[in-house]
C-alpha cells in the first residue's frame, strides 16, 4: 500500500515536471563553470544568444508540450526572441545532453547555426523549419567538429532549398600536427553512432537523412525517416539547380576526398527511409546512402525505397549511389561491401541511369557488392533518350586498368524501357572505357534476376534494345568468370532487339568473356544468342563459355558465318548438357584458370550441382565426388590447361611438390581451404587424409589432382 502511494507521488510529480513551455526564457545556473539546463526556459535562454562560448549540459529531460509526446503550440522563432541574425547563432564551447531527450520543440530554424561538437542527445516528436525558410536541421546549419551518439526521433523537417535530419553542412576540417607543422585528419571518431529514426525531410532542393554535405569520416550512421524533394517550378528556361535527395548523405564535401582518397568515407551504416525526389528542371540525383558524392563507402546497406524522376533533363538513381564520378579529382574510390535490398525508380526525357548499388560510375573500384530489389529504368523523351539500368550498375566508364569491379551478384528483377535506346542487364546496363585497358574489367559476376527490356514506341525506326545477365552493352571491357540463370526478355518486333544470356553487344576486340556459363530458360528478342546475342568470334574473343543445352537448346551466337566450328571448339565456346556441366572436370577447369586478380579458388559446386562462386547464397554448397574417381575431361583451352608451374608426384595418400612457391594452399572442390604447405627451397611433402579431387595452388599457378 505504502508503496502504491509513492508510485503516485513520483507520476503526480513527473506530470508537473512536464508543464508546457509557456514562451518565456530562464538563465540557467552554473556548476562548476557549465550551465546546466533543467528547463524548457533555461534551453531557450541558451539558443537565444547569437554567441555562445560557454559549455553547458542537460541536466534531464527537456519537454516543450504538455507531454512526451506532444508537440508544443508555441514556435520557437531566434527573431520574436532575442533579434539575431539567424545566420549568427553559433555556440564555440561543448555540449553534453548526458544521453538525456529534448521533446516536442516546435523551431522555425535550426537550434544553431553553428557548433563546434555534440555528443548524447536525443530529439524527440519534434518539428523544425517551414518551406518558408531556406535552410534547416535539427542541431544546426553547419558543424564543425565531432558528433557522437545523436539520435532525432519521429520529428518533421522542411526547408525551400536544403533540409537534412541532423546538420546541413558537416564541414571538412583539419587539426595542426604539432610533430610535423603540417596537419592530421581526424577520420577515425569525428562522426559516429548518428541515428535518424521515423519522420520526415522534405525540402524543394536538397534532402537528405542525415546530412546534406559531409566533410568528414563518418561510422554508425542511420535513417528510417522518409526523404523527399518535390520542385513545383514550371518554368524551365533560365540555369536550372540539380535536385538532390538521399537516404544518408546528400555529397561529400570535395576538400574531404582531396585529402582522403584512400580512407573510408560513410562505413558501417543503413538507410531504410524512402527517398523521393521529383523535379520538372534540372539534373535529379536520388541515392539510398548517398545522391552524388566522391569518397569511399564500406558495409553500408539500403533497404529503403528510392525514386527519382524529372520530365525535362537526366536522373541518377541508385540503391546506394546515384553518380559517383572520380574525374574531378584524379583518385579512384574502392567502394567494398555494398548491399541494396530496397526497389529503385528513375525516369527521365533525356538519359536515365538507374542500378541496384550506383545509378552512375566513372573511375571508381568495387569489391562485393549485392541486390535484391526491383531496378526500373524508364527514358521518355521521342527525340532522345537512353535508358541504362543493371542490377548493379546502371552506367560504369573505367577509366584506367587498375579499377575493376569484382565479386557483384544480382538477385532482383531489371526493366528498362525507353523511346529510342534501352541497355538493360542484371549486372551492368552499359559498361566501356575511353580506350583499350587489357586487364579484366569485371571479375566474378552472377545474375539470377529477370531482365525484361523495352522500345516504347515503334515510331523510331533506329531504335535500339541490348538485354543480357551480366552486360547488355560493353565497349573495351574484359570479362573474367560470370554466370547467368535470369530470363531475359526484349521486343520481338524490333529489328535492333539484341538479346543474350551473358553479354548482348560488344563494340570493340577487347569485349571477351573468359570462364562463364548460361543456364535461362528463355531468351527472347529479334537477334538472340545463348552467351553473345551478336558479332563473330573473331570480335568477341569468348573462352571457355557455355551454355546448358538441356535447359536451353539455343544457339550461342546470332550470326556465325564467320565463325567455324573448329574455332569455337578451340576456343572452348559450346553447347554442353546439364552432366557436362556440372562435372567436377568443368569445375576443377575454372578453378585452374589463371588471372592476375585472383590468387585463392573462386568457384565451388552448388547445391544444383553446377559451380557457383564462394559468396554466392543461392546455392549453398554440397558435397562433391568422394570416389577418387572425376568426369571425362572436356576441351580445355590449349594454353590454360592443366596450369603446372609445379610439379607433383602422388603415390597413395603421399604426395610431393616440387619447384613451389614459398606456401602451397590445398583446396576442396568447394572451395573450403584444408591446409596450407610451407616448402623448403620450393619442394614439400604432405599427406591427404581422405581420397577425392583436390586443387592445389601456388602463387598463381593452380593443378588438379586426385587422390585414389
Amino acid at each position: 500500500m505504502k508503496f502504491a502511494k509513492f508510485a503516485m507521488l513520483l507520476a503526480a510529480l513527473a506530470t508537473f515536471s512536464f508543464a508546457e513551455w509557456d514562451g518565456t526564457s530562464k538563465e540557467p545556473e552554473k556548476v562548476n563553470k557549465i550551465y546546466e539546463v533543467t528547463t524548457p526556459e533555461e534551453l531557450i535562454w541558451v539558443l537565444d544568444h547569437c554567441y555562445f562560448p560557454d559549455s553547458w549540459n542537460l541536466a534531464n529531460d527537456i519537454v516543450f508540450g504538455k507531454d512526451t509526446a506532444s508537440l508544443s503550440p508555441i514556435v520557437w522563432n531566434v527573431q520574436e526572441h532575442f533579434n539575431c541574425d539567424r545566420n549568427n547563432l553559433y555556440l564555440y564551447g561543448s555540449f553534453d545532453g548526458n544521453n538525456h531527450t529534448i521533446y516536442g520543440i516546435n523551431s522555425h530554424q535550426s537550434l544553431f547555426a553553428y557548433i563546434s561538437g555534440f555528443k548524447n542527445l536525443t530529439i524527440a516528436n519534434s518539428q523544425f523549419g517551414g518551406f518558408d525558410i531556406d535552410s534547416v536541421a535539427p542541431l544546426a546549419l553547419t558543424a564543425e567538429g565531432q558528433l557522437k551518439n545523436i539520435e532525432i526521433r519521429n520529428t518533421k523537417i522542411m526547408a525551400a532549398k536544403y533540409a537534412a535530419g541532423v546538420v546541413v553542412e558537416n564541414k571538412f576540417y583539419v587539426i595542426p600536427n604539432d610533430k610535423t607543422g603540417g596537419i592530421k585528419l581526424d577520420t577515425v571518431t569525428s562522426v559516429q553512432d548518428i541515428r535518424v529514426i521515423g519522420g520526415s525531410v522534405e525540402s524543394m532542393g536538397h534532402a537528405a537523412g542525415i546530412f546534406n554535405v559531409n566533410g568528414l569520416a563518418a561510422t554508425n550512421l542511420y535513417n528510417s525517416s522518409s526523404v523527399t524533394v518535390i520542385d513545383t517550378s514550371t518554368d524551365c528556361s533560365g540555369y536550372q539547380t540539380d535536385k538532390i535527395a538521399a537516404g544518408l548523405i546528400g555529397q561529400m564535401d570535395a576538400y574531404y576526398a582531396t585529402y582522403n582518397s584512400s580512407l573510408e568515407s560513410i562505413s558501417n551504416s543503413v538507410n531504410e527511409g524512402d527517398v523521393k525526389v521529383i523535379s520538372k528542371c534540372g539534373n535529379v540525383y536520388a541515392g539510398g546512402i548517398a545522391a552524388t558524392t566522391n569518397g569511399v563507402f564500406r558495409n553500408v546497406e539500403n533497404k529503403g525505397n528510392i525514386y527519382g524522376k524529372t520530365t525535362t533533363s537526366t536522373t541518377y538513381a541508385g540503391g546506394i549511389l546515384g553518380h559517383q564520378d572520380k574525374t574531378e579529382l584524379g583518385y579512384y574510390f574502392n567502394n567494398k561491401k555494398l548491399s541494396n535490398k530496397g526497389d529503385v525508380y528513375g525516369e527521365s526525357s533525356l538519359y536515365d541511369y538507374v542500378g541496384g548499388i550506383y545509378g552512375y560510375t566513372t573511375g571508381t573500384a568495387l569489391d562485393s557488392a549485392f541486390n535484391e530489389g526491383s531496378i526500373t529504368g524508364v527514358a521518355t523523351g521521342k527525340d532522345s533518350s537512353y535508358a541504362n539500368v543493371g542490377g548493379i550498375i546502371g552506367y560504369a566508364i573505367r577509366l584506367s586498368s587498375y579499377g575493376h569491379f569484382a565479386n557483384l551478384g544480382n538477385w532482383g528483377k531489371i526493366q528498362g524501357k525507353s523511346e529510342k535506346f534501352v541497355a538493360a542487364a542484371g549486372v551492368i546496363g552499359r559498361f566501356g572505357s575511353p580506350s583499350n585497358y587489357p586487364s579484366s574489367a569485371l571479375l566474378a559476376a552472377l545474375n539470377y534476376g529477370d531482365v525484361d527490356a523495352h522500345i516504347t514506341t515503334r515510331s523510331t525506326y533506329d531504335a535500339k534494345l541490348y538485354a543480357a545477365g551480366i552486360t547488355a552493352y560493353s565497349k573495351f571491357a574484359p570479362i573474367y568468370a560470370v554466370y547467368n540463370y535470369g530470363n531475359i526478355t526484349g521486343d520481338t518486333d524490333i529489328e535492333n532487339s539484341i538479346v543474350a544470356g551473358l553479354m548482348a553487344y560488344g563494340t570493340s576486340s577487347t569485349d571477351y568473356v573468359t570462364n562463364g556459363y548460361n543456364v535461362s530458360p528463355k531468351i527472347i528478342g529479334k537477334k538472340n544468342g545463348a552467351l553473345i546475342a551478336y558479332g563473330p568470334l573473331s570480335r568477341y574473343d569468348f573462352t571457355n563459355c557455355f551454355n546448358d543445352k538441356d535447359v536451353n537448346p539455343m544457339k550461342i551466337l546470332v550470326d556465325t558465318s564467320a565463325v567455324t566450328e573448329e574455332q569455337l571448339a578451340e576456343a572452348n565456346v559450346r553447347n554442353l548438357t546439364t552432366e557436362e556441366l556440372q562435372s567436377d572436370t568443368l569445375l576443377n577447369m575454372f578453378n585452374s584458370y589463371q588471372n592476375q586478380f585472383y590468387d585463392e579458388v573462386l568457384w565451388k559446386k552448388g547445391s544444383r550441382g553446377y559451380p557457383v562462386f564462394l559468396f554466392d547464397t543461392t546455392q549453398a554448397s554440397r558435397d562433391s565426388n568422394s570416389t577418387g574417381e572425376i568426369d571425362p575431361p572436356l576441351i580445355c583451352h590449349k594454353t590454360q590447361a592443366n596450369v603446372t608451374g609445379f610439379t607433383v608426384a602422388i603415390s597413395g595418400h603421399d604426395v610431393t611438390l616440387m619447384n613451389a612457391k614459398d606456401e602451397v594452399s590445398v583446396f576442396d572442390l568447394q572451395g573450403n581451404r584444408i591446409a596450407r604447405v610451407k616448402t623448403i627451397q620450393g619442394a614439400a611433402q604432405f599427406q591427404f587424409p581422405a581420397t577425392g579431387s583436390y586443387i592445389l595452388k601456388s602463387g598463381r599457378q593452380a593443378q588438379s589432382i586426385t587422390i585414389k
